[in-house]
């Protein structure tokens, strides 16, 4: 199962951040503790919020000390172009933390020139500024972006009278290059200042009780067409995570940081077949208090997809992953998918596997835990009505 959220459905949303979009989505439930900037957790098909992958430009956000998931708080709209949305198990292809699917958040990449600033006022003090600049020539191609969204924000507490603020801006730039007729890249950042007002968990008002988030995304990718048949990708991805949390107690800091690689190739010998290759890897560390603590993930996967004939696909795919905490993991997955020429009618099933490796941080806890497992599958049908 598969759904793309285009850049036009986006803007016809009318809401600033991404979760909002994802809580509109079938099969995807969540919650929030408070107003905008607080901790914000998703439930796809009902699974818990960890066992959702959540990419950025296929940079992994999923962090040691993230308990419940990556937290969609601070990711707002701006400059994001789709986002695809995969359910059930995913490992075979994303790894760790994709036993419930899949959130691909993919940004925007300069077509035309294009300049714009936007300013929205609301309720509770809400002010959300945007701007940005775009433009392309034939082989190059740039975005910049800044947004800033404040809000005074309410009280999550009953008969309080403080309010939980929240101020959160965000930096995005992309670079979009071709070398070569055969060679093309790209490279994006984005930068994310957060600081957020919260109350305490024992029913007591605290101003001193906020946080102050800082995000770094980073991926450079480059894209080579060997022959007509055979191309290759790699790709490097950074995501750093810094948090401090204030409250009457002190300051307690918390940092991780993600490096990623990953280099696929394909080869599509005929219209029938095609066969990709890949190997992934990720380096993650941590520090919080005393403690401190790292891990890495090497894999290697293999996807076959065969259309033996128009409007029906077969795809199998298996992964093997090696993890310096528990081991070896085995996963594979298989889908088969046909469609109705008369009436556009797509009939699927898939099945598949899924896990989840501890983080560094449930390790230092517990270092007897092991990794959790899943096993997903489906039977559907889509059919369009009305011109689709």
């Amino acid at each position: 199962s598969v759904e793309v959220n285009t850049a036009e459905e986006l803007q016809a949303s009318g809401v600033s951040h991404v979760s909002d979009v994802l809580l509109l989505q079938p099969g995807i439930s969540g919650s929030r503790s408070g107003g905008p900037g607080q901790a914000t957790q998703l439930y796809l098909r009902g699974a818990k919020p960890q066992h959702t992958l959540i990419l950025v430009d296929g940079v992994r956000m999923n962090g040691q000390l993230d308990l419940n998931g990556y937290d969609l708080a601070n990711l707002d709209l701006n400059s994001v172009e789709r986002i695809e949305i995969l359910k059930g198990p995913q490992s075979t292809l994303y790894g760790s933390d994709a036993m419930a699917g899949v959130i691909n958040i993919i940004t925007t990449k300069s077509k035309t020139p294009r300049r714009y600033i936007q300013r929205e006022m609301g309720k509770y003090g809400t002010e959300y500024t945007t701007a940005g600049i775009s433009s392309s020539t034939e082989k190059l191609a740039y975005t910049l972006s800044y947004s800033d969204y404040s809000n005074e924000g309410f009280s999550s507490l009953k008969n309080n009278e403080e309010t939980d603020a929240i101020d959160n801006e965000t930096f995005f730039a992309r670079l979009d290059g071709a070398l070569s007729k055969q060679t093309k890249g790209y490279v994006s950042l984005r930068y994310i200042d957060a600081i957020g007002h919260y109350d305490d968990s024992f029913g007591t008002s605290h101003s001193a009780y906020r946080y102050e988030k800082e995000q770094l995304i980073t991926r450079f990718a480059v894209e080579h067409t060997i022959t007509d048949t055979l191309r290759t990708q790699a790709g490097i991805s950074y995501f750093d995570l810094e948090r401090a949390e204030h409250s009457t107690y002190g300051v307690i800091e918390y940092l991780s940081d993600t490096l990623s690689y990953d280099l696929n190739i394909t080869a599509q010998p005929n219209e029938k077949n095609t066969l990709l290759l890949g190997l992934e890897g990720h380096e993650d560390a941590y520090e919080f208090s005393a403690s401190t603590g790292d891990l890495n993930n090497h894999a290697f996967l293999a996807l076959w997809k065969h259309q033996p004939r128009s409007g029906t696909a077969l795809s199998l795919s298996a992964r093997e992953d090696h993890h310096s905490q528990f081991g070896n993991a085995f996963t594979y997955q298989s889908g088969l998918s046909h469609t109705l020429a008369k009436t556009d009618t797509r009939i699927y099933t898939s099945y598949g596997t899924g896990f989840k490796a501890p983080t560094s941080y449930q390790s230092y806890l517990n270092p007897t835990l092991e990794a959790e497992e899943s096993e997903g599958w489906e039977i559907g049908f889509e059919q369009p009505f009305h011109d689709n």
